[in-house]
């Protein structure tokens, strides 16, 4: 039972946030803040040097025109497919950071301010990549190492809604009876491209219970900043898990896998 409790407690997303501001959290603040504020002055700068100094169509086409196109085909596409991810548009950068050369080197008139917001923002997001701690990743790597050997007698291992397949994928490919749980939440890459890939299929949460009650081996796997508040309606209505390997970060309990076994 004290163990049920303790799995019961890590899977409270109440236990994310108690702790006070620290100068990372502050540092995290400004870094997004900052690069609100960057996309505020910047666009209003471009628009004010294109009314004032039209460029050549060429130069419009290529630095605006183009990525404008790929964002609206990325967009329109995820409605019926959902791949939006923040990496997909790391090339977008390419032209804009062209235009901000373009007036930091042309424009006289926008060069102080735009060099103000430019490096401060620079300066917090250094600041926010050095100050981060060796911690602040998932340690997927580490709990599926601890829990490699279990994967192979499993006749289930159930990823959570809200968590990566390919986690476990990439670090134990041979694992079987693979499944991800499903709680009828907003499609997303990770819950539908992903599984795909890999051939995973969804679970109910109530096949779930079904399986741990009637005495399978199973193995639940899942982020709990994202899926702890959908794992105490699981352990209410089960035996207490058998075993738990949990992985911190920032000094938190941030993923954990929870063993159920038949009794002997």
């Amino acid at each position: 039972m004290k163990l049920h409790k303790v799995a019961l407690k890590a899977g409270a997303p109440r236990e994310y946030g108690k702790a006070g501001p620290t100068l990372q959290h502050v540092v995290d603040r400004l870094c997004h803040l900052g690069t609100e504020v960057l996309v505020v002055g910047f666009l209003g700068v471009v628009a004010v040097r294109i009314y004032l100094r039209p460029p050549e169509r060429r130069a419009i086409v290529v630095a605006l025109g183009v990525p404008a196109i790929f964002v609206c085909e990325v967009v329109f596409a995820s409605f019926f497919q959902p791949i939006i991810l923040g990496r997909i548009f790391c090339w977008v950068q390419v032209p804009l950071s062209i235009i901000l050369a373009d007036v930091l080197l042309v424009d006289v008139r926008y060069r102080l301010f735009v060099s103000a917001i430019t490096l401060v923002v620079l300066g917090v997001g250094l600041a926010h990549q050095l100050g981060a701690p060796g911690d602040a990743k998932e340690p997927w790597r580490s709990v599926i190492r601890q829990i490699k050997p279990d994967l192979a007698h499993a006749d289930l291992v159930v990823v959570g809604p809200q968590s990566d397949t390919s986690n476990l994928m990439y670090y134990a490919p041979a694992a079987k009876q693979v499944r991800i749980w499903t709680e009828g939440l907003p499609p997303n890459s990770e819950d539908t491209v992903l599984p795909n890939l890999f051939g995973i299929t969804s679970i109910t949460r109530a096949e779930i219970i079904d399986r741990i009650n009637t005495g399978a081996r199973v193995i639940l796997l899942l982020r709990l900043g994202l899926d702890g508040r959908f794992l105490p309606l699981i352990l209410s209505a089960v035996s207490p898990p058998q075993r738990q390997v949990t992985g911190t970060c920032l000094g938190r309990p941030c993923i954990q896998a929870l063993f159920w076994q038949p009794p002997h």
